[in-house]
This record gives C-alpha cells, sequence and structure tokens, in this order.
C-alpha cells in the first residue's frame, strides 16, 4: 500500500507517516499513478519521534516523500 514517509534527521532512517488509502491511489490518477495531495501539517511543522532510533524531530510538509511499494 502506497505511504508518505518521512527521513530522520538524526540516523538517516526512513519512516512511514501516513498509509494512502486505495481509492485515492488510484491508477487513473496521474501521469506517475498518483496525484495525492499531501497530509496537512501544522504551521511550524509536526514533531515526531523516530521509530528507529527515538529522536524528536520536527518535520515539514514539504518533506515528505511517497513510497508506492
Amino acid at each position: 500500500m502506497p505511504q508518505w514517509m518521512l527521513n530522520c534527521p538524526n540516523c538517516q532512517q526512513e519512516f512511514p507517516h501516513s498509509e494512502i488509502p486505495k481509492e485515492k491511489a488510484s491508477p487513473l490518477s496521474g501521469p506517475f499513478g498518483f496525484l495525492i495531495e499531501k497530509p496537512l501539517f501544522p504551521e511550524g511543522g509536526l514533531k515526531l519521534e523516530c521509530p528507529n532510533c527515538g529522536e524528536s524531530s520536527v518535520y515539514k510538509r514539504y518533506e515528505l516523500t511517497l513510497r508506492t511499494d
């Protein structure tokens, strides 16, 4: 299932932010199979703890990447 991913600045490991529902991940949604809006983040960013190293960081919406596999 496609997911929005974030990259930890401390350990450099990628981790999932959220899954993309199948109905929004239709092959007809765009030239690359996806035309999906990124989830909204609070102004100033979203503070999350990395599940790999436990370090807390503030992430911005533009840092989200799409993983399709």
